[in-house]
């Protein structure tokens, strides 16, 4: 069984520019070695997983090289990748690790089956999120079949898995860095308290900040006497954000109203 790791530096842009570095682990798992003799079929599978993956835009690299240039000594295997996740992350930064796993094995000479998945291991809280998997892949082999003919076989069926798995993992990962960005997006915290305002006062409020402010709102308290403490996360600018409350207060206080409007920072108090 070969592993192909991938790791992946979270970096927030409009394209999503990620870097991923690659480079393959031999397990400790027997498999028909005489498939591999005189061609590579997991550096084909792997290529083919990494040109899937730059239609992602994202920026790949050789790990293989940078450790072997680097001489880190230690057991090419998934186990011992994450023990010295720590080495690892000293030559190449990354958020996320992603395990590819490709697998070959038999029942006999005319049929093989073909495996390939992949794990996801976000190095942040050191544990696996997510996997993924294609279908095994039933491969058979005609009797009249040469060397070179299965070769061109198991490549053929290498690389249709390898992009079917570089799609999934593609648009899993566009996926997840695309929510990363709207939550970044909306980092600007603010807590409203609304005190002793009345009824039809509040929800003209709230629907402003619902349907018309960029965010959105959580309700955090509700206590009797009118008193409402919300928080509002908005991609607006402070300055923008002061300005339409004031506008909001003064439309309402056009109506014989007579709200009061405080900023503390980043707390927002409107009381009648």
């Amino acid at each position: 069984m070969v592993t192909i790791i991938l790791l992946i530096k979270t970096v927030v842009g409009e394209t999503f520019d990620k870097k991923i570095t690659i480079f393959t682990t031999n397990n400790n798992s027997s498999y028909d070695t005489n498939l591999y003799q005189n061609f590579d079929l997991i550096e084909i599978s792997k290529s083919t997983l990494l040109d899937t993956l730059k239609n992602y835009e994202y920026r790949l690299i050789d790990g293989d090289k940078i450790l072997k240039d680097k001489r880190a000594n230690f057991k090419r295997s998934n186990t011992e990748i994450i023990k010295n996740y720590e080495l690892i992350n000293q030559l190449i930064e990354s958020d996320i690790m992603i395990m590819f796993n490709f697998k070959i094995f038999t029942d006999n000479y005319d049929t093989k089956y073909m495996q390939i998945s992949s794990d996801i291991f976000d190095t942040k809280i050191k544990s696996f999120v997510n996997s993924w998997s294609v279908p095994i892949k039933k491969i058979q082999i005609p009797k009249n079949c040469d060397r070179i003919c299965k070769k061109t076989i198991l490549v053929e069926d290498a690389i249709i898995l390898s992009s079917r798995l570089g799609d999934d993992i593609g648009n899993y990962l566009k996926s997840i860095f695309a929510d990363e960005k709207q939550l970044e997006a909306y980092s600007n915290k603010y807590i409203i308290k609304m005190l002793g305002l009345k009824k039809n006062n509040s929800e003209i409020i709230l629907d402003l900040l619902i349907n018309e402010f960029p965010g959105y709102i959580e309700l955090q308290e509700n206590i009797k006497n009118n008193f409402q403490r919300w928080i509002y996360f908005s991609s607006a600018k402070h300055e923008k954000i002061i300005y339409w409350f004031k506008s909001v207060v003064r439309r309402i206080n056009s109506n014989n109203n007579n709200l009061k409007l405080k900023f503390k920072n980043k707390e927002i108090i409107i009381q009648n």
